[in-house]
Formats: C-alpha cells, sequence, structure tokens
C-alpha cells in the first residue's frame, strides 16, 4: 500500500508505534505528552526511540 501511494503521488499521515514501517517514510513528528514535539527527517540508518507511550506520526511526501 505505501509503495503505491508513493507511485501514485499520494502523500500518507500515518499512526503507529512499529519501527518496521518506517522504511516506508521521510519524516518523523513525535510528540511527548508534555507540550512539546519532535520533527524530522527519518534517517533510515539511525535509530529512533522514544517512549512507548508518546505518539508519533510518520508520513511520506510523494512529491
Amino acid at each position: 500500500m505505501y509503495s503505491y501511494c508513493r507511485e501514485v503521488g499520494i502523500t500518507l499521515f500515518t499512526v503507529s508505534h512499529r519501527e518496521s514501517l518506517w522504511v516506508h517514510h521521510d519524516y518523523y513528528l513525535q510528540f511527548d505528552g508534555r507540550g512539546s514535539y519532535e520533527f524530522e527527517a527519518i534517517d533510515q540508518g539511525k535509530e529512533h526511540c522514544g517512549s512507548t507511550h508518546s505518539s508519533r506520526f510518520r508520513f511520506f511526501n510523494a512529491q
């Protein structure tokens, strides 16, 4: 599904905690639950970690 969406130019905004899906995304937005957040490009060679209780939103830009 992710590959097809990228091919046809659909930008996705997903919510998940499964880091195995990060390969399909370009950026992540993580809220810490205390009013702060982190937004950055996903470096596929870097391990991104955080609390399993925080919210992580990932998306890819199909353009």
